[in-house]
């Protein structure tokens, strides 16, 4: 700084009393109020009468407001050097403090956004293996839910009450019902013309409708022809239908994620 605070004369005998600064200057102004031009002074108590002296007074009154002054404008500067970064830095270099403590801050923050970074770099990261885990079990509960359906049906085609269930479905599906033919694998036939109480159940297939052996239909399925059409519902053919139920579907729901469909699904 280059304001210079002079020390004011003090007369031999008299008590010096340091100025003090800041907050405390204005309240030492405040218990020593300036002295008007041609008001008579009464000598302090503790201040013999013979050693008084009224141009001292005003004199040492004076020093003390310019000193105020310029304590006012030191804190008016500095406030203005903590709104400016370099400004702050230099006054610092200038009145010898470590500039390298100051590096050192900034090296320090620089590290600190560096380290956050990488957290935030981790945290995507594990992000994206979450979804890609996510995806993942999608894939891998379809191919599981396919591959149990599977084992049961296989486990069912020997099953007469499954066959019987298969046959009426398709017959739901019919319009037409005149001149039915069902076929259905050979070990399927002999179960329904050998047992057929037990596989009609209550009720007598409609009328019209005639079974035939097909080499071509495995155990569990069957294969409608009536004049109107073929209805395949054997059940190789409806497993692969269902298969492609699960490949669409899962493929519809990654494109929407926007997730590729992981190799190994159901295709």
């Amino acid at each position: 700084m280059a304001t210079v605070i002079h020390t004011p004369a003090v007369k031999k005998g008299m008590p010096r009393e340091l100025i003090r600064h800041g907050n405390d200057a204005r309240d030492q102004a405040g218990d020593a109020p300036p002295v008007p031009d041609g008001t008579a002074v009464q000598a302090p108590a503790n201040v013999p009468a013979a050693t008084f002296d009224l141009d001292y007074v005003e004199q040492l009154n004076s020093e003390r407001l310019q000193a105020l002054s310029r304590v006012q404008e030191l804190e008016e500067r500095l406030q203005k050097w903590q709104n400016d970064g370099e400004r702050l830095h230099e006054e610092a270099r200038q009145k010898g403090y470590d500039a390298g403590a100051l590096t050192a801050q900034t090296e320090g923050a620089e590290q600190f956004a560096a380290q956050v970074q990488s957290i935030r770099t981790l945290a995507e990261n594990l992000a994206h293996q979450q979804q890609a885990l996510l995806q993942a079990s999608e894939d891998a509960a379809v191919e599981i839910a396919y591959a149990a359906l599977v084992k049961i049906l296989g486990r069912s085609r020997s099953d007469l009450s499954l066959l019987t269930a298969m046959v009426k479905q398709a017959l739901q599906q019919v319009s037409v019902r005149d001149d039915l033919v069902i076929h259905v694998a050979p070990a399927d036939y002999d179960k329904l013309t050998r047992q057929p109480a037990a596989a009609k159940g209550r009720g007598a297939w409609p009328q019209g409708v005639t079974f035939e052996a097909d080499d071509s239909v495995t155990c569990g399925g069957c294969i409608v022809k009536s004049r109107a059409g073929v209805l395949d519902a054997r059940l190789d053919y409806q497993l692969q239908q269902l298969k492609k139920l699960l490949v669409t579907t899962r493929t519809s729901a990654a494109a929407t994620a926007g997730d590729p469909v992981q190799e190994g699904s159901p295709a």
